[in-house]
């Protein structure tokens, strides 16, 4: 018969808490896999369509800004953004567009405002 290796009082509290340990997340590995089990799956595929939805929608919004972007870069500079500008006189709101790009004083000419302007 094999010896039995001799543990001092320190090694058995630890050996008894890592026994404690495997004991414990056993139980709770028995439980989430119980939880598991009890799972719809049809639910679960809606909510990954649901989500591949907003995700495409995500897609196409973020497509439509650069869309946007791109018609207001200015033309001189390329790197800045013409921006909206408003001026109020006594024949009504007029607009120009302004690049915001620092050193770049491009701009647009005034014009009557309407509700057909994109900011």
């Amino acid at each position: 018969m094999p010896k039995r290796a001799k543990y001092t009082d320190r090694e058995h509290d630890q050996l008894d808490r890592l026994k404690y340990e495997n004991k414990k997340l056993k139980k709770q590995l028995a439980a989430l896999r119980k939880i598991l089990a009890r799972v719809d799956l049809s639910k679960f595929d809606q909510l990954q369509d649901l989500v591949e939805q907003q995700r495409e929608e995500q897609k196409n919004v973020e497509q439509k800004k650069k869309k946007e972007l791109a018609k207001r870069k200015c033309f001189e500079c390329d790197d800045g953004y013409m921006e909206l500008e408003f001026l109020h006189r006594r024949d009504g709101l007029h607009y120009y567009r302004l690049c915001r790009e620092e050193g770049c004083g491009n701009r647009t000419k005034s014009k009557l405002h309407h509700k057909g302007v994109k900011p």
